[in-house]
């Protein structure tokens, strides 16, 4: 699922006075930012979580005289972390107005029903003006986990409703019924196995829609 967050700091425009030696001079600095970030997660059926940050956009530039943006830089930096991996990562520096695109990527193994912090912040950098834009969220995220029992099945299709050994109040994710489209044609066939499972991230108290679905003859508590 991919998210975007356009944040245009103080409407779009940042009047930077700074404490510096070109501000001493009477440097007086405009930036108006056009960034976005942009947040992907995945889960495959290893229950690794995956978790992409992307920082895109430029900035429109104005400055008085005495500031010497020509010799200014801008460096993107992201803050990509799922559990105790990931961290702060710097992308290449560009010219003041140019278009930056820049994304870091971190993943981790899951233990579905487990709860684990991420965060995913971006800011950019001027070496004139110092950190001038940024943007980001923090939260908990975690595997969830929705099983079902198979109660009938026909030429082609296994249908199966919502079987919770501990609980249906238990899953994350609910969901009355379950059909295995094609279930039939597949080696073992559906209707052989009493249950499938339905595994989803959920972000924030929120499942994303794409789940990756097992099956098997002994069911898997709901969380």
């Amino acid at each position: 699922m991919k998210t975007r967050l356009l944040t245009l700091a103080f409407g779009a425009l940042c009047s930077l006075l700074f404490a510096s030696n070109a501000a001493a001079q009477g440097c007086a600095l405009i930036l108006t930012p056009h960034y976005s970030q942009y947040v992907n997660r995945s889960l495959d059926s290893s229950n690794n979580i995956y978790q992409t940050v992307e920082l895109d956009g430029y900035a429109d530039v104005g400055s008085s005289a005495s500031c010497h943006m020509s010799t200014a830089v801008h460096s993107p930096r992201i803050y990509n972390v799922t559990g105790s991996q990931g961290g702060w990562s710097t992308g290449p520096g560009g010219c003041p107005s140019c278009y930056v695109s820049y994304s870091t990527a971190v993943n981790i193994i899951g233990e579905p029903g487990v709860d684990y912090p991420y965060s995913t912040d971006s800011d950019m950098f001027c070496t004139v003006a110092g950190t001038f834009w940024s943007t980001g969220g923090n939260g908990f995220i975690h595997i969830g986990v929705t099983n079902f029992i198979l109660e009938s099945w026909d030429t082609n299709n296994c249908y199966y409703q919502m079987f919770c050994p501990n609980g249906n109040t238990a899953a994350s994710c609910p969901a009355a019924t379950f059909v295995d489209t094609d279930g039939m044609n597949a080696i073992p066939a559906c209707n052989t196995l009493n249950y499938a499972w339905v595994e989803h991230l959920v972000v924030d108290g929120v499942c994303l829609p794409v789940g990756v679905t097992f099956f098997g003859n002994t069911p898997k508590n709901c969380q």
